[in-house]
């Protein structure tokens, strides 16, 4: 990652620290800020509103929406902007759930916390929740999946991209799986959004979560991609999105986030579809294992 600014925190001293912390959130990129701060002077107001400054609003909002759609491979209307990833999280399993018979949810053994709340919530409404066993390196046992895709599994919760340990599960098995056992999919693709190229409408799956701040955009904003026809029973009542999530769009974060996938996107396509810090890993890896006790966890 790039250094701190000269007024971020550092060692001792005046030589800035180096910033190595973007799995718990990435510093904003200056191309994102800027796109903010031209947002937060051109439409400040309530995208609601039908006088000429809500309409300003209204229409940076909806461009940026469209970007990231298209970023994304989704259509706007599969697109539903909220707080961010744990927000996208329990909107996907417990919006799901408000329109399900009380059934079994299935995650793995290595979710994040908010997938575990979210199931906890599901508990409280009568579900069952069951985790999914997980090799050495973290990667989902697909025979115990397969396994309990039958009833009562209705809704299967997977993280792509495990944030500890970097392992990356096989998503569109998985996608595969759940499509033949006519069983919900939701992945948590947080820390997977920016360093992948991602098509929705090519994956096998029926939800998909994902936060700005991981790419270089802002804290407070991310997205939940639904596939069209599902029905989701908002957490945040109102008229806003659809009716999907209530409360005054952030335009300015939605700017941010626009802004840090047109970013991302360039970098993956500058690079061949990979992220160029593939590459980085790789070579301190081939360092780090011929060394005594050292062995690859993820």
């Amino acid at each position: 990652m790039p250094p701190l600014p000269p007024e971020g925190p550092g060692t001792a001293g005046s030589t800035p620290g180096v910033y190595l912390d973007a799995c718990a959130t990435s510093p904003p990129a200056p191309e994102v800020l800027e796109a903010m701060d031209r947002a937060h002077r051109q439409a400040w107001a309530n995208p609601s509103s039908l006088h000429g400054f809500g309409l300003a609003a209204a229409d940076r909002l909806e461009r940026d929406r469209l970007a990231i759609a298209d970023q994304l491979g989704c259509g706007r209307e599969e697109l539903v902007l909220l707080s961010g990833g744990s927000e996208a999280i329990h909107t996907a399993l417990v919006g799901c759930a408000g329109s399900l018979e009380p059934g079994r949810v299935l995650l793995s053994a290595v979710e994040h916390p908010a997938s575990y709340a979210a199931a906890a919530a599901l508990v409280r409404r009568g579900w069952q929740r069951q985790l999914l066993p997980v090799d050495r390196r973290g990667v989902v046992d697909l025979e115990a999946l397969q396994a309990l895709l039958q009833p009562p599994t209705r809704l299967v919760s997977i993280l792509w991209g495990q944030s500890e340990v970097g392992s990356l599960q096989p998503i569109a098995r998985i996608g595969e799986l759940c499509r033949q056992a006519g069983v919900l999919l939701h992945v948590d693709a947080v820390q997977v959004v920016g360093h992948r190229h991602l098509n929705f409408s090519q994956l096998p799956v029926d939800l998909l979560s994902c936060a700005a701040h991981k790419l270089q955009g802002p804290r407070g904003v991310g997205a939940l991609l639904v596939r069209r026809g599902l029905r989701l029973e908002p957490l945040i009542g109102g008229v806003q999105e659809a009716g999907r999530r209530g409360g005054t769009e952030p335009v300015a974060l939605v700017a941010g986030f626009a802004a840090a996938l047109q970013l991302a996107g360039g970098r993956l396509a500058a690079h061949g579809g990979v992220d160029p810090i593939g590459p980085l890993r790789d070579r301190l890896l081939e360092a780090l294992l011929p060394l005594e006790g050292v062995r690859l966890s993820g």
